[in-house]
């Protein structure tokens, strides 16, 4: 994928028209060629091998020439895709991690609530009590006056 990001950063839209320019530069010196050529009658060894050279390259950028800018627009789309898949992993890490430290306040906090229950249940005994003796002491003092 790293190949990729790297074809993607090199070829834009910029490189792509400057291969189009190329091709068409080169497509000029062809056809100039080709009327020298005629125009002389032939062309010598060096001339020769300089048109080849040239017609090659004119043909591998032209079939290339269209399908260029969807390439491009292809890799740009890929690398996005790529970046916010290598994101993906930590966010869900992040989240899973978000749940663990919920779960640990939510049984600490169950904790705490059964704590306050079981001394709630001890203190309302003491209270009941202390109103039993309470109740006691003033039916004794009402009861004797």
């Amino acid at each position: 994928m790293g190949e990729v990001e790297e074809v993607a950063k090199r070829v834009d839209k910029k490189w792509v028209n400057e291969a189009k320019a190329k091709a068409k530069i080169i497509r000029g010196d062809l056809e100039a060629a080709g009327k020298a050529r005629k125009g002389k009658g032939g062309m010598g060894k060096e001339d020769e091998i300089v048109v080849k050279k040239l017609y090659q390259q004119f043909k591998m950028l032209e079939k290339f020439g269209d399908e260029l800018p969807v390439i491009v627009e292809r890799l740009v789309d890929l690398n996005a895709l790529h970046q916010e898949a290598s994101t993906f992993g930590d966010r869900i890490e992040a989240a899973e991690s978000a749940v663990a430290e919920a779960n640990l306040v939510l049984k600490s906090c169950e904790t705490s609530l059964a704590e306050l229950e079981k001394g709630m249940g001890g203190m309302l005994q003491q209270v009941r009590g202390e109103v039993e003796k309470l109740g006691a002491l003033v039916e004794k003092k009402g009861g004797g006056e």
